[in-house]
């Protein structure tokens, strides 16, 4: 057998997981819905932003760890995800008045805020641990800066 012969078990798995990462799991959960409005080609390496270090995530049902990169600008959130995970879909930027209703959550003893999205009516949500929503709630509007 010649040393670059590969077999071809292993380069379907190879496949089915390049499919299923970039273009199936992207369908799925809230990104894909806030994209339809909130997508934009705004880049973060290209603007003065401030990378607020946010490791979780839940956009819409779907739970991401070390994969969404939050950017705080003067008017909104950027959002991007790790170049593999991305598939076809856009960043977004979701503005800070776009930010409607931001809801108390418990699951498991731990303490979350979901944030409803979307003016005037609901596109998605995303989901922060608390100590991570402190990180922006400065930039939303009063009735929704509340963290006990």
């Amino acid at each position: 057998m010649p040393a670059s012969f590969i077999p071809l078990p292993f380069v379907l798995v190879i496949v089915f997981w390049v499919i299923l990462l970039r273009y199936i799991l992207p369908k799925f959960g809230g990104w894909s819905k806030l994209a339809e409005k909130y997508g934009t080609d705004r880049d973060p390496k290209t603007e003065n932003v401030k990378n607020l270090r946010i490791w979780y995530c839940n956009i819409g049902g779907m739970k991401y760890k070390n994969v969404v990169r939050f950017y705080e600008t003067n008017d909104g959130l950027l959002l991007t995800q790790m170049w593999l995970f991305k598939g076809n879909q856009p960043n977004l930027f979701i503005p800070w008045k776009a930010i409607n209703d931001v809801e108390d959550r418990t699951i498991l003893f731990q303490k979350r805020k979901r944030l409803n999205i979307g003016h005037p009516i609901v596109v998605s949500y995303i989901e922060l641990w608390e100590k991570d929503f402190r990180k922006i709630a400065d930039h939303l509007p009063e009735k929704n800066r509340y963290v006990p």
